[in-house]
């Protein structure tokens, strides 16, 4: 099977010591191959020689830049995700959604949503994040880790960071009572 750009994320997020310093091409060169973007890069070298391809590689690129701009550096709210959420009101997914995550998935992250681990405006982070990587078939255990990567890009979120990787490490596919 072909890797993903969610295979790059997690590659980077679990080698990050390893990697080479130098920084993702920054949101300018967009409007350039990635090839273009990435020729001169030691980080995608390193990519590429792990076995990625550079338009995955770009997409994880391009993923991580469009979470740094929904990040508040102050770590209040994430940026276009400030609501007041009235707390009896009930989050209905959209039909894009729905599809990429299965039940397992939502009720996981409801679970997380009602026991406070994360915000309400962290959940819709977590979810535009979800669709922007569109990862078909989407386990429990890689919607975890997807949500560990976008907790660890928040200020602030060291402890919902470390609660979710006791989760990962022990046991992924049950929830906490």
């Amino acid at each position: 099977m072909r890797p993903t750009a969610f295979d790059v994320l997690l590659y980077m997020f679990e080698h990050y010591e390893e990697l080479p310093d130098d920084p993702p091409p920054s949101a300018e060169a967009d409007a350039l191959l990635a090839s273009e973007i990435l020729e001169d890069d030691p980080l995608e070298k390193a990519l590429v020689s792990e076995g990625f391809g550079q338009q995955e590689i770009h997409h994880a690129f391009q993923w991580l830049d469009e979470l740094a701009d929904q990040v508040d550096p102050r770590g209040d709210q994430s940026q276009g995700y400030e609501l007041s959420v009235n707390p009896n009101s009930i989050r209905v997914l959209s039909p894009e959604e729905c599809d990429l995550l299965s039940s397992e998935c939502v009720d996981f992250l409801m679970y997380l949503r009602s026991a406070d681990i994360i915000s309400a405006a962290q959940r819709e982070l977590i979810l535009d994040r979800t669709t922007a990587l569109s990862v078909p078939d989407m386990t429990l255990e890689q919607f975890q880790w997807l949500i560990l990567m976008v907790l660890a890009n928040q200020p602030s979120e060291e402890d919902a960071c470390i609660w979710l990787e006791e989760l990962l490490f022990s046991q992924p596919n049950e929830l906490p009572n």
